[in-house]
């Protein structure tokens, strides 16, 4: 599969009942081969445990480049740089393309009140704003592996 592919699966994982962070690091263990479980990102969902923080669909990216990097088998300061520079990059394109890197700023709500979390289902921002994120999370992702 290719990216877009992968973007897509994630978006289906998110639909199905995952969480951002779930969708998009299951997405991107399958695409690189590493397998894991995608429980231990479920609590930065809706941007760390509806928190108003560092949305999850970056959260999960960031977590599977971890693994794909595997610093600590390449040497502790070496695989550590290397994944720094990855995700920093992960980061500053990932803001680029949705505009923010915190789910406030993704939905335009706070989703860790509750008027905000329910304008939020009432409005549809799941699909309008969250699963384009953890399509553009997971494509952004390979981008940067394959250019690796």
């Amino acid at each position: 599969m290719n990216k877009a592919d992968w973007g897509n699966k994630a978006v289906e994982y998110f639909d199905s009942g995952y969480n951002c962070a779930e969708s998009v690091f299951k997405a991107l263990c399958e695409a690189i081969g590493k397998e894991a479980n995608p429980s231990v990102v479920s609590g930065f969902g809706g941007g760390v445990g509806r928190s108003d923080s560092l949305c999850g669909a970056l959260s999960g990216a960031v977590a599977a480049l971890g693994l794909w990097v595997d610093r600590l088998s390449q040497g502790k300061n070496e695989g550590k740089e290397r994944v720094y520079q990855l995700v920093g990059r992960m980061v500053r394109e990932f803001r680029e393309a949705v505009g923010d890197v915190n789910c406030t700023g993704i939905t335009g709500l706070n989703l860790s009140t509750e008027e905000g979390y329910a304008q939020f289902r009432a409005a549809n921002r799941h699909a309008t704003h969250c699963a384009p994120a953890v399509r553009k999370s997971v494509e952004l992702a390979l981008t940067l592996i394959q250019a690796e």
